[in-house]
């Protein structure tokens, strides 16, 4: 087990790392997966599931997780993508 000081440090490096895109690539392979087993969107899935039509096996909550975290990453860089266009200086000629 890693000393206070190497968790901070380890915990650090891997924030400062982070890369959303990447993150958000794998989740859509992780849901990828589960619409090729289920034959189901995960769209589908998830509206589903909110109706209380899918149960709670424990396929369906690891797809139901994933399927949330993509959502709200998508959305954090759909609003990270607007903010920086928002303040993008405008180029003439491009």
């Amino acid at each position: 087990m890693p000393s206070r000081e190497e968790f901070s440090r380890i915990l650090e490096e891997n924030w400062n790392n982070a890369n959303p895109l990447d993150d958000l690539l794998r989740l859509e392979r992780k849901l990828l997966l589960f619409e090729q087993q289920y034959s189901l969107s995960s769209a589908d899935h998830f509206e589903q599931y909110q109706r209380g039509e899918q149960g709670d096996s424990h396929d369906t909550i690891r797809w139901v997780g994933y399927y949330r975290l993509y959502l709200n990453l998508k959305k954090d860089i759909n609003e990270t993508l607007a903010l920086i266009s928002a303040n993008e200086p405008i180029v003439a000629g491009a």
